[in-house]
This record gives C-alpha cells, structure tokens and sequence, in this order.
C-alpha cells in the first residue's frame, strides 16, 4: 500500500479520569486530508498492545475517509474481517479486544518503533515492512524502479538460463554496478 500519513496517539490503560471523545474531531481530520491516505496510530501504553485501536469498525470507516490501511505500534484486530474489506493493517500482532482504548491527540508527529511519522509522509507498506518516502523523491519513485528492475532482469535471465556461468554473472553484476553509480 502506497498513501499518506493521517496521524493518531492511543492509550488504552484504564484511567478514571473521564477524557474528552476526539473521535468526531479526528475523522474530521482524517476526511480533510488528502488521499490515499494511511492511518498511522501511535500506541502510547507500556508496553504498547494492551488494547486494539483498529478492528472492522475503524478499518470501515477508514475506508470510506479514503485510507488504505493502518500501521500502528500497537495490536489490531479483526484480522480476518478487515482482510476481506481490502484493508491494509499493520502491527505487533492480533490483539483479542480493543479494551478502553481512546484518541489522546491527533495530527502530530508520532513515534513508531523509534521512527517519527509526521502528517503527510508517503508511506509505502507490503508484506515485507514499512518504509517513508522522502516527498521530494516521490515524482521520480516510479521512473528509478523501473530503472532498477531493467537492470537487474539480465542477472536473473542469466541465473535462471541452463548455461549459468558465473563469471559472466560477475560481469553482468559489475556492469550493473557501474550503471547504477552513473
């Protein structure tokens, strides 16, 4: 998944303190900001996971704001559910209930995993992890995979042909090398 960052913080220790509900104001926020958009939620417990701030109810309404995913510190849930909505989630691990988790701030840098997200980072998310994309890289992103991948296919046919040699690997690899640096 490929969006933009729309930020939360969440807590879902118990505290007798009544807090004020920020969920209309955060959806708000959520609505506004442009798409395609990622919800980025900072689990501020310690340890982070007590409680899930996504599940099929907030991965439903995420959606429809224009969010493709989720990416938190903390635990989701519903995984099956939110799978078949063709939501994205991304987390420590499922989490059984969403507990007494409530918004504490929203629309400010948050910290996962030592990493700060800000409002509005391109964000890209796959099976194999969560990387922020500088802005002023974005517009030549598509244009440098591709390069990339047109280098690297003649390793592969080579790899995969029936008359491997391996220093004509070496070869390939060292002139892909030389074009990459250019």
């Amino acid at each position: 998944m490929v969006g933009y960052a729309v930020t939360s913080q969440t807590r879902a220790t118990f505290s007798p303190e009544k807090a004020p509900d920020l969920t209309a104001e955060y959806l708000r926020y959520v609505a506004a900001a442009p798409g395609p958009k990622i919800a980025v939620g900072q689990d501020l417990d310690d340890p982070p996971g007590l409680g899930a701030q996504f599940g099929e109810v907030n991965a439903t309404i995420h959606k429809k704001l224009g969010c493709v995913g989720h990416i938190t510190d903390g635990c989701p849930r519903d995984l099956d559910e939110v799978h078949g909505l063709g939501f994205q989630l991304f987390g420590l691990n499922p989490c059984v209930s969403h507990a007494y988790v409530r918004l504490v701030d929203f629309g400010k840098p948050v910290q996962l995993a030592g990493v700060e997200v800000r409002p509005g980072d391109l964000i890209h998310a796959d099976k194999h992890g969560v990387c922020i994309i500088p802005l002023e890289c974005a517009a030549k992103l598509a244009e440098a995979c591709a390069e990339v991948e047109r280098l690297e296919r003649p390793l592969l046919e080579h790899c995969r042909a029936e008359n491997f040699d391996l220093e004509e690997y070496i070869r390939l690899r060292s002139d892909m090398k030389v074009k990459i640096r250019e």
